[in-house]
C-alpha cells in the first residue's frame, strides 16, 4: 500500500480546455491532427479534424482544439462565449486554411478539463518505474491507464493489457 500511495502522491495533471467548433467537409482536406508548439502559439496545444473518422452531418464535419496548460488555466473559468471567441482567434492564427475566414467555424462544444493528462515529469517517471517493480498488485489492487506511465488513450490500454498479464501470472 505505501508504493501505491507514494506512486499516486506523484502523479500531477495539466489542465486543458477542448474546444470544437464545425467547419464546412473538405476544409482542413489532408490534415489529420497538428501539434502546435508553444513557441509557435502559447495558447492551441494542437487541433484534429474529426471528419477523417467520418464525422459528419449536414455538410459539416468538427475541428477539435486543444490548449497549452497555460492557457487552459487562465481560461477555464470564462463563460462559453468568452473561450469560443479566444479561441477562435487563435486558430484563425496557426491553421492556414482557416487563416482570415472566422466565418467557417461554427460553435459547437466544449469541455473543461481541470485535471486533463498526466505530467510526465523525471520524478513522475522515476516513480512510475519503481511502483511498476515493487508496488503494481500490492494487496491485490492494480493500477491501469495513462497515469501509470504511458500517455493517452493507447498508453491506457497498454498499461491495462500490462496488468492483466499480471493478474493471469499470479493466479
Amino acid at each position: 500500500r505505501d508504493n501505491q500511495k507514494r506512486f499516486l502522491d506523484s502523479v500531477e495533471y495539466a489542465a486543458t480546455v477542448n474546444v470544437s467548433f464545425k467547419i464546412p467537409i473538405g476544409t482542413l482536406k489532408g490534415i489529420a491532427c497538428v501539434a502546435v508548439p508553444f513557441c509557435e502559439n502559447s495558447v492551441i496545444s494542437e487541433y484534429t479534424n474529426e471528419e477523417l473518422k467520418g464525422i459528419s452531418s449536414n455538410g459539416k464535419t468538427l475541428v477539435n482544439v486543444g490548449l497549452h496548460e497555460g492557457a487552459a488555466r487562465e481560461i477555464i473559468g470564462k463563460s462559453n462565449e468568452e473561450i469560443f471567441s479566444f479561441v477562435k482567434g487563435e486558430l484563425l492564427k496557426v491553421c492556414p486554411p482557416l487563416k482570415g475566414n472566422a466565418s467557417l467555424l461554427e460553435n459547437h462544444d466544449l469541455e473543461r478539463w481541470p485535471a486533463a493528462m498526466p505530467k510526465f515529469s523525471q520524478r513522475f517517471v522515476d516513480e512510475a518505474i519503481r511502483f511498476w517493480q515493487r508496488g503494481q498488485g500490492e494487496n491485490g489492487v492494480y493500477l491501469a491507464g495513462d497515469m501509470t506511465g504511458c500517455p493517452w488513450v493507447e498508453g491506457a490500454i497498454y498499461s491495462g493489457k500490462k496488468v492483466a498479464k499480471l493478474i493471469e501470472g499470479s493466479i
